[in-house]
């Protein structure tokens, strides 16, 4: 049994703000890291690299979409997929951040 099993539901949900904040800075870190290995990559014109016990591999990758507006109502009936997902928003009363969670199937 883990200590989270005797936290009552505003505890929960104090945990959860509590980790989701503490991801959004490592998500940002990360990205910032990201960002600069990339740069690197193009003026080392470079799209493999291995570094230690780690392989950068670098692939440009495209998504074509259309918008509901965009088709005749026929052919969106016909070929639209829907995906349905739960959303679970918690946002702290004295702070602006609003921080969502988005389960989906691909």
């Amino acid at each position: 049994m883990s200590q989270e099993d005797d936290m009552s539901i505003d505890e929960l949900i104090d945990n959860l703000y509590s980790v989701r904040r503490k991801a959004k800075k490592y998500e940002d870190r990360a990205n910032e890291l990201k960002e600069r290995i990339l740069k690197w990559m193009d003026e080392s014109d470079k799209t493999k690299y291995r570094s230690g016990s780690f392989v950068i591999d670098r692939k440009q990758m495209s998504k074509e979409t259309v918008s509901k507006a965009s088709l005749p109502p026929e052919i969106w009936e016909k070929y639209s997929k829907r995906t349905t997902f739960y959303t679970l928003n918690v946002k702290y009363t004295d702070d602006d951040i609003d921080i969502k969670e988005k389960k989906h199937s691909k």
